[in-house]
């Protein structure tokens, strides 16, 4: 697993290249999102609004912005 940071240095969740699995972990509550390769998924909250897209089997592309 690799963390997700935004463009602050805040940990946004964890992912894994190989499986495509994303865990974010909030105060609440902890979610599980597949991601296929060409797929993206975004995370928003009070201050950063993030973005993540799986490229391939190893690579992540995020584009974090405020909120």
């Amino acid at each position: 697993m690799e963390e997700i940071r935004d463009y602050r240095g805040k940990l946004v969740c964890m992912a894994n290249g190989q499986t495509g699995v994303i865990e974010r972990l909030t105060s609440k509550d902890r979610s599980y999102i597949y991601l296929p390769v060409g797929g993206k998924f975004s995370f928003e909250t009070k201050e950063t609004y993030t973005i993540i897209e799986r490229v391939s089997d190893e690579l992540f592309y995020v584009n974090s912005y405020p909120n």
